[in-house]
């Protein structure tokens, strides 16, 4: 019987070319990223609002300040103007992602309603990790529209809302959205103050001004960011930057 001729079967080894290294933008600066177009998009502007350019990258650069998703902001009437205002979705989106860390939220009923006209009011409080505590309060009318538990449900999610925006208050550089508090007599909000709460940096210059004056050092830098100070690129200036600003938020918070 003829013997098989074994066949070595050949190697061959595909030369495996590295990717070009990257990082990945955070989800958040993506969307400071986006064309202004795009950008309009994602924040709330009512049907009969009007906001200009300008407007809106103003808006942009305060969520931008305060960490907020541009879905988190609206732009309603003042007043003054058509202004940028937090909504309930940027205050529990900011809250979530407080470095202190939320340990819980308490609710009380002081008024509960038991007939038509009557209002229930609730006391929601904040508590986070580190001790601190925030409370608020909501108040809602049983009439037509809201029933007595529909009434409560309202006024707990009144007070939650108003304690949890205290809590992230200082981190916040615009006024929250609620339809009862701030009203001017014609019906629209009164404005309110502004504030660019954490300036990112703009290049590279300003990033190591922002370094140095919060003294990190570049023992602290390569252990956050990954990579060597010198090895710093205009391009990731941000990302760097929202790095250790979280880092530093962190530490604060302990």
């Amino acid at each position: 019987m003829p013997k098989k001729e074994s066949k070595e079967l050949e190697v061959i080894e595909a030369e495996i070319v590295p990717e070009p290294e990257s990082k990945l933008m955070d989800p958040l600066d993506a969307q400071y990223a986006l064309p202004l177009n795009q950008q309009r998009k994602l924040i709330q502007i009512p049907q009969n609002v009007t906001a200009s350019d300008e407007l809106v990258e103003a808006t942009v650069e305060l969520a931008r300040s305060a960490r907020i998703p541009l879905w988190g902001v609206l732009i309603i009437p003042t007043k003054n103007g058509n202004r940028p205002y937090i909504n309930a979705d940027g205050i529990r989106f900011r809250l979530a992602n407080d470095m202190r860390g939320v340990k819980k939220i308490d609710v009380e009923i002081l008024h509960y309603p038991m007939q038509m006209g009557d209002t229930a009011t609730v006391k929601a409080t904040v508590e986070m990790l580190n001790g601190q505590s925030y409370s608020s309060f909501g108040s809602v009318k049983v009439d037509s529209q809201w029933n007595e538990g529909n009434s409560l449900l309202k006024a707990e999610t009144k007070a939650k809302r108003r304690a949890s925006y205290d809590a992230i208050a200082n981190a916040v550089g615009m006024p929250q959205y609620d339809e009862d508090a701030d009203k001017s007599q014609n019906g629209n909000y009164v404005d309110a103050t502004y504030t660019i709460v954490n300036q990112p940096p703009k290049n590279i210059a300003s990033f190591i001004t922002w370094i140095q004056k919060n003294k990190i050092s570049d023992q602290v830098y390569l252990k956050v960011t990954g990579e060597d100070i010198d090895e710093m690129e205009e391009k990731n200036v941000s990302f760097l930057h929202s790095k250790l600003a979280e880092y530093l938020e962190k530490q604060e918070a302990e």
